[in-house]
């Protein structure tokens, strides 16, 4: 018999989010989120399942583990587990067959979400960098519009920059530094670079830009690849090494974001949807969708195609294009609204 929802129900209710397919495509890592009663908060577990379908099995048991991601050989899975209410975010992996679960690194301003090296034998990330200050009753000084973010409250002088962890030992090294924050990573095929998006202008806060940046995984001079004043987010490396895939608009402008093919050298972005009027959807905290992928054993011959997402009269679907651009094709559409996406091995 139905029954209207009722407040009590939401103890009862689990939401899988972050769906992060294994290598060959056989399995699904995804993080469930349930309110906890005792705790008056959420709690986060991995659990995995069959693509195929199945039963799904839990993978962690931590109060607030996520992100879950796959090593290159499907040995292990990073991801992310905080120890209580406020605690800094801390580095773990997990075997895939069996074995406990280790901590491999413990950054003093927690960590961001993992991006294993093309070889395994790496993990990059981008974490909070808190600059030396003085006794808690210290005062705040602003001097500009960007001095707090919604969830993290005051940000003050504290900048997100990349590390790079080493997957047996765990020493992570930082590979940038400066008055900017870095995006989450995503590395080269060969694994000596990585692409990330910032802003570094003196007047961020005034002149909104995000400009894509390449860096050497082991530390280097950023060179900056794409034209200024664009609003570019990097969200994969092509596997021939030429291209980056980025999403966002060539200016600030009232209108859709859409995704662009960048030379990984330097130069124009080139709109794969020049004709598709929607919105890119690459996924945010509050928001749906998930960032866009390369999907090499699908598509357009060798080139591959490109899996987005894009907002569609109040739904989110998943879309493929041929990674050189053309008119996309509907991959998951209907009343649905999606708000996280995989590509691995031919499948979504």
């Amino acid at each position: 018999m139905r029954r209207p929802l009722a407040h009590d129900d939401l103890w009862s209710l689990a939401v899988p989010s972050d769906p992060q397919l294994s290598p060959d495509g056989a399995t699904v890592a995804f993080t469930v989120t349930r309110l906890d009663r005792d705790s008056d908060g959420y709690r986060r577990e991995i659990w995995a399942v069959p693509f195929e379908g199945g039963s799904a099995r839990r993978l962690t048991s931590g109060d607030r583990d996520s992100s879950a991601r796959w090593s290159p050989a499907g040995e292990e899975v990073a991801f992310l587990r905080a120890t209580g209410p406020g605690a800094a975010t801390e580095l773990w992996v997990l075997p895939w067959e069996a074995g406990e679960a280790r901590k491999l690194a413990d950054l003093p301003g927690g960590a961001g979400e993992p991006v294993w090296s093309p070889d395994g034998s790496r993990l990059a990330l981008s974490a909070p960098v808190r600059a030396e200050r003085g006794g808690d009753g210290e005062a705040v000084v602003a001097d500009r519009l960007d001095y707090k973010a919604d969830g993290a409250g005051l940000t003050g002088d504290t900048r997100s920059h990349l590390f790079v962890v080493d997957s047996g030992s765990g020493t992570a090294r930082q590979v940038t530094f400066g008055d900017f924050s870095a995006s989450t990573p995503v590395w080269s095929p060969d694994g000596e670079r990585l692409a990330y998006s910032a802003s570094t202008a003196a007047d961020r806060d005034l002149e909104v830009e995000a400009v894509v940046h390449t860096v050497g995984s082991r530390g280097g001079r950023p060179a900056p690849v794409s034209p200024p004043g664009g609003l570019f987010h990097v969200s994969d490396w092509s596997a021939d090494g030429t291209t980056l895939l980025v999403h966002g608009q060539t200016r600030l402008r009232s209108g859709h974001d859409s995704l662009f093919a960048l030379p990984a050298a330097g130069g124009a972005p080139r709109d794969l949807l020049e004709s598709f009027d929607r919105n890119v959807m690459a996924g945010a905290p509050g928001y749906p969708g998930a960032a866009p992928r390369f999907d090499t054993l699908a598509g357009d011959g060798a080139a591959g195609r490109v899996v987005f997402c894009a907002r569609e009269r109040g739904a989110v679907h998943a879309y493929a294009v041929a990674a050189g651009g053309g008119t996309p094709e509907v991959l998951a559409g209907g009343d649905l609204v999606i708000g996280g996406l995989s590509v691995r091995a031919g499948r979504v």
